[in-house]
């Protein structure tokens, strides 16, 4: 399993679920975060796939015309399924 997170402005929280569902991603979390340093607050859109999914999300992430002019971070991790 692949644990991907994207931090995105909260406008853009819809865009992101959307992707996720396209590819065929159910379950996703999202929560409330405050990022020190630019003092901005954003939400973390979190889903837990298999490898492929989790591949497809992120390259429609990156292909995304919304969200090619704002600014966000994505971060991967491998999870045990244990």
């Amino acid at each position: 399993m692949h644990e991907i997170r994207a931090t995105v402005e909260p406008e853009h929280v819809a865009e992101t679920v959307r992707l996720a569902h396209n590819v065929g991603i159910e379950r996703i979390n999202i929560a409330n975060v405050y990022v020190n340093g630019p003092d901005v607050r954003r939400q973390v859109v979190s889903v837990e796939t298999s490898t492929p999914k989790s591949r497809l999300f992120v390259e429609a992430l990156l292909a995304s015309p919304a969200l090619s002019s704002t600014d966000y971070s994505d971060i991967a991790r491998i999870t045990s399924d244990r």
